[in-house]
């Protein structure tokens, strides 16, 4: 009994050890070329986010590994997209917000193993994406940028901007002066909702309301 407990542990030491090796390769991939300029080819695997003066995406190069791309805000890039990004290679800094906090904005890209980003890229399509293809992530693309274009139809700008705040938090559409008016006025909350911040309200109501028959 002791000898398989000792096993077991030396089999858990030996898989943490590797997961941390995996983790060391993804962070230090690129550590040699920061500061210089390079070429990175691979697919956009996050939605492209309009902010006032940039789009911002995410990377995925061939071996895996992620990059933070931000790039001119007025060509149209898709998830699935395959594209070559070229720019200086830069890592990510923490950096202080307003009221004199340090947002730890290294570990918040790390969590999802983002350790490098480009700030001002170049960015060259080599293929659009396969929008066509079966899969989970292109269902959910294709729904989200239906409901966000119906939205836009039907409500008109600013209206529409404001909704999908409230609705999917999607603020970056409202600009920079807007955004502005929302926090001084202490109504900046009403605009970065998001499902999981809904979905907290709603399990308290329902637990609140658990007296209740089932089918109310």
């Amino acid at each position: 009994m002791v000898k398989f407990f000792l096993l077991i542990l030396f089999i858990s030491a030996i898989v943490i050890r590797g997961y941390f090796l995996i983790d060391d390769k993804d962070k230090y991939f690129l550590k040699s070329k920061v500061g210089e300029s390079i070429s990175i080819e691979g697919k956009i695997s996050s939605f492209p986010e309009k902010k006032d003066f940039s789009q911002i995406f995410i990377l995925k190069n061939k071996e895996g590994n992620f990059v933070r791309v931000a790039t001119d805000r007025y060509k149209e890039y898709k998830y699935g997209d395959e594209i070559v990004a070229t720019g200086k290679i830069l890592l990510p800094r923490n950096f202080e917000g307003k009221g004199g906090r340090v947002f730890d904005y290294v570990n918040y890209l790390g969590k999802d193993k983002i350790y490098y980003e480009f700030k001002k890229a170049e960015v060259k399509i080599l293929k659009k994406g396969d929008l066509n293809k079966k899969s989970v992530s292109v269902a959910l693309f294709l729904f989200r940028e239906k409901f966000l274009n119906n939205i836009k139809k039907v409500l008109g700008e600013p209206h529409a901007s404001l909704a999908l705040g409230l609705v999917v938090g999607e603020k970056s559409s409202l600009g920079k002066d807007l955004i502005d008016d929302f926090r001084k006025s202490g109504l900046i909350h009403i605009v970065v909702l998001s499902g999981y911040n809904i979905t907290i309200i709603a399990l308290s109501i329902r637990r609140f309301l658990l007296f209740l028959p089932r089918n109310v």
